[in-house]
């Protein structure tokens, strides 16, 4: 009498190989990147300094970090700061005034972030050193602005026909800061995936 056997070869590897494979294509990744990247730029946004002279923040920051984005495309994750002004500071240039002859460059604390059109009462004055806008300080009258009689005179901005700006890339992380993330994001979905999650 002959024995026989059989034996029957499943491969059970493969197709799990293979959906771990598939949950790490390009296309499967970037929204997973996406979300982390825009979390570390959002942070890092957060941690810029305020302002030169520490006036009072105007939330620049803040808000140019809730302006952060993501989209995915493909292979290809885009983070989009949608704010005015991210730009001019990163890359620097030239800054002229558009709609009117002059730039207004604060010179107090309380026209940090403001217009002239915030002080009621304030005035053109030339000095050998430049042109000013100023207000009268001291107690304020009846008409919301205050008494010449005895006053100071508060310098507010100095007008300027345009400033230079330097270009400042430290103000969102560097490349090798998003690529740790990137990496670090795709190792965890990794894991996922061998674990089935993904």
């Amino acid at each position: 009498m002959i024995a026989r056997v059989l034996i029957d070869f499943k491969d059970r590897a493969t197709p799990e190989v293979n959906r771990v494979i598939s949950a790490m294509k390009p296309d499967k990744v970037a929204p997973v990147i996406g979300p982390r990247l825009r979390e570390t730029v959002r942070d890092h946004l957060k941690q810029n300094p305020r302002n030169k002279k520490g006036w009072p923040s105007t939330g620049f920051w803040e808000d140019a970090a809730r302006a952060t984005t993501w989209t995915a495309d493909g292979s290809t994750v885009t983070i989009k700061i949608n704010k005015v002004g991210v730009r001019q500071r990163y890359y620097g240039g030239p800054i002229k005034p558009v709609h009117a002859k002059f730039l207004t460059i604060p010179i107090a604390s309380q026209a940090y972030g403001k217009t002239v059109a915030d002080f009621p009462g304030s005035f053109l004055i030339t000095t050998a050193k430049g042109e000013y806008i100023v207000q009268y300080a001291g107690s304020i009258g009846k008409r919301g602005r205050a008494n010449k009689s005895n006053s100071t005179l508060e310098f507010l901005f100095k007008l300027s026909k345009g400033v230079m700006q330097h270009e400042n890339r430290s103000i969102i992380p560097d490349s090798t800061t998003l690529t740790a993330t990137a990496i670090k994001a795709c190792e965890e979905h990794f894991r996922r995936a061998k674990a089935g999650g993904a």
